[in-house]
């Protein structure tokens, strides 16, 4: 009997052998400092876990042929690592590695969502945008009035003139 398929919340560095269901959500070519290349991706699991995977660059090509974008599939074992990265691409404390005894097949699950949109992380960053613009916006019209007084001390004397703001920033 085979076992049953995890959730991507449920892998850990400790597990060696394991078996998700997953579709691949987003899928990339880097190209490295050094000229090669390897393939990323963000694979998501039937309640909408994200996790980021990332290949060897000496399997590119494997990998290249193998993955498709919105393909649903049936992923074997492989290096869940945790994620150090200083970007992450989804919210996820790990990465996954595909390694030599990573086996995928292809399945087909339509419980497996296309895509699932996590309306908090990017509500939060959403939010601290836009309260940021006001903040902004705000400060520059109360505090500002439209005018800056620019002082120049030109021939000892110093002399105030009103610039507008907007002409100011157009410059710059």
């Amino acid at each position: 009997m085979s076992r049953p398929a995890q959730l991507i919340t449920d892998m850990t560095p400790s597990l060696n052998v394991w078996k998700i269901a997953v579709r691949v959500i987003d899928l990339w070519i880097v190209k490295e400092r050094n000229g090669n290349q390897h393939l990323e991706a963000i694979l998501q699991d039937i309640k909408g876990n994200q996790i980021h995977l990332i290949t060897r660059n000496r399997e590119l090509d494997a990998w290249k042929d193998t993955l498709l974008e919105h393909q649903a599939l049936m992923v074997y074992n492989g290096e869940p690592l945790i994620n150090d990265l200083p970007l992450k691409v989804c919210d996820n404390n790990y990465k996954l590695f595909f390694n030599a005894t990573t086996i995928i097949t292809s399945i087909d699950m339509p419980k497996v969502p296309l895509h699932t949109f996590n309306i908090s992380s990017h509500l939060v960053n959403s939010l601290v945008v836009i309260s940021m613009l006001i903040i902004y916006t705000v400060f520059i019209h109360t505090v500002f009035s439209d005018y800056v007084l620019i002082f120049m001390y030109t021939n000892s004397v110093l002399v105030f003139l009103q610039t507008d703001v907007i002409g100011v920033l157009q410059q710059v």
